[in-house]
């Protein structure tokens, strides 16, 4: 992942317009890096419905909101 939109490189297909991304946040009990208030940003994740684990939807963590993978879909107007 990078701090650049892929956007115009990759005909408008980046993380940040993945219908895919979701903003993971922080919580007051978490320890480490994931304490903080509600409203605190910890990072991104991709939440395609592909990926299961033993019928529990999986999410990709990421520092960033910007990238590209193949598991890419755009948001619906």
């Amino acid at each position: 992942m990078n701090d650049k939109c892929m956007k115009p490189e990759w005909h408008d297909r980046c993380c940040c317009n993945c219908q895919n991304q979701v903003v993971i946040g922080k919580h007051p009990w978490n320890k480490g890096a994931g304490k903080g208030r509600v409203t605190d940003v910890m990072g991104y994740g991709c939440a395609t419905p592909d990926w299961d684990f033993d019928g529990i939807q999986g999410i990709m963590f990421m520092d960033k909101n910007h990238g590209l993978c193949e598991m890419h879909y755009f948001k619906e107007i």
